[in-house]
């Protein structure tokens, strides 16, 4: 009897032991059946490769079952992937160099977009504001630690305004238009379409101020490096068909406007100012490098973080597939 009451709880523990050690495999290993991706992204033209490699079928010609999840901003998509909302993301330089300092699990898959006018400031004329002096002693908004946060910031250095003569308030990007207009703040530094909103309720109440020297900004394509180790096959498809979409959007820019502007229900037309400034294409460059680091030295002296600035060398995935191409893989291998 007692030998059988051992035997019976021995089962018991193997059995819970079993189950304990599925769910953990799984849980690490966040495979998908069938080579399912989910990319949290931004709806806008820095998706443009995304939106051509899908609206073009290249994902399903690698048997690779793609689906684009859109997010308000790539702050929010990256958060998307950390809480396991979708694989990988889309994400500003300044969200991962934010990440960065708190956490070594994800991985820079590669840039797949540049833009020099992502962010710019809208402006409230009735509160006495018609040029960039009269930003001094006013309220500007914006999405904390974040490619507009950082546009800001560059924004007032390079016009001499230290940000201690203003007010920097954050939200979230869906509620930066309602608070310019109710009148919450007198600014505020974010992108389309939250600035066109902001536009049509103030009708002629409003002035732009808009740099497009002060940030290159870079989108990034990441990933939790478990789930690209264990998802090897389906990251290189992924890869390959953006790399295809990149060949497509040189040689076909007209048609490629035209693709995303369908899949962002405009008409051309209406992208044209985000399209002439934006250089939709798949590498990994030391540019990207010296720009994470330039914004961790931004980070740690806006949040007295005290850190080493980490290795952005340690983050990038060595993909196969962009190493057999030497013009889009300009990195120490």
């Amino acid at each position: 009897m007692k030998k059988n009451l051992i035997f019976f709880l021995i089962i018991i523990a193997i059995v819970i032991i079993t189950i304990i050690s599925v769910q953990t495999i799984s849980k690490n290993r966040l495979v998908h059946s069938g080579g399912k991706i989910t990319v949290g992204l931004q709806k806008n033209s820095l998706s443009a490769l995304l939106v051509v490699a899908q609206t073009n079928g290249y994902f399903k010609k690698l048997k690779t079952n793609v689906i684009l999840k859109p997010y308000p901003s790539g702050k929010l998509a990256l958060q998307g992937m950390f809480n396991k909302e979708v694989d990988v993301a889309v994400a500003s330089d300044v969200s991962i160099a934010v990440e960065s300092f708190y956490r070594k699990d994800f991985s820079i898959i590669a840039t797949v977009a540049d833009s020099n006018n992502q962010a710019w400031i809208i402006a409230r004329k009735d509160v006495g504001i018609n040029n960039i002096e009269d930003l001094k002693g006013k309220r500007i908004g914006t999405q904390k630690e974040s490619g507009v946060h950082f546009f800001l910031s560059m924004f007032l250095l390079h016009n001499k305004i230290s940000e201690d003569q203003v007010s920097i308030l954050y939200y979230p990007p869906n509620d930066l238009p309602k608070a310019l207009i109710n009148g919450e703040i007198d600014a505020f530094s974010m992108r389309n379409p939250f600035i066109q909103q902001a536009k049509n309720a103030l009708t002629d109440n409003y002035v732009e101020f808009i740099d497009n020297a002060v940030y290159l900004q870079k989108f990034i394509l990441v990933g939790i490096s478990s789930f690209i180790d264990n998802n090897s096959k389906e990251i290189s498809n992924l890869i390959s068909a953006l790399i295809k979409a990149d060949t497509f959007i040189q040689n076909n820019k007209d048609e490629a406007k035209k693709i995303l502007a369908n899949y962002l229900g405009l008409i051309p037309d209406e992208i044209q100012n985000d399209w002439d400034h934006t250089l939709c294409s798949i590498n990994i460059s030391r540019d990207l490098i010296l720009i994470l680091e330039a914004q961790a030295s931004w980070l740690k002296r806006n949040r007295h973080i005290i850190a080493q600035t980490p290795n952005y060398l340690d983050f990038i995935y060595k993909s196969p597939e962009l190493m057999k191409h030497p013009d889009k893989y300009r990195i120490i291998k």
